[in-house]
């Protein structure tokens, strides 16, 4: 079907957002609960992915390593600190907030 300039079955801002998204990860899981056997052991894809990950961070693979600890333990805390400049401490005031939250409203707009 064309399109029609006007059209009020057609949607002004694209795609609805999510649809997409929905259906990949609704095949992802589909496929990583699917059982696999390799040799005589059988889990599921999920399962052989962290098995081979496990193996990878024990060899030495830092980033297998930070992201099996990161999801069995948890991420360690991020410190932040936020401060004024010089002696005078940080101050956010209402008309502050009025303005960021104007300013982003003004940035929705224009997408």
């Amino acid at each position: 079907m064309p399109f029609v300039k006007g059209d009020p079955n057609c949607y002004r801002k694209g795609a609805p957002k999510g649809r997409s998204r929905k259906i990949i990860s609704d095949i992802a899981l589909k496929e990583l609960n699917k059982k696999l056997t390799l040799g005589k052991q059988t889990a599921t894809s999920v399962e052989w992915i962290i098995r081979s990950g496990i193996s990878r961070a024990i060899k030495g693979d830092h980033k297998w390593a930070k992201f099996i600890f990161g999801y069995a333990y948890g991420s360690p805390a991020q410190m932040v600190q936020i401060s004024g400049d010089g002696d005078n401490p940080l101050a956010v005031t209402i008309a502050d907030l009025a303005r960021l939250a104007i300013s982003k409203s003004n940035d929705k707009d224009d997408e």
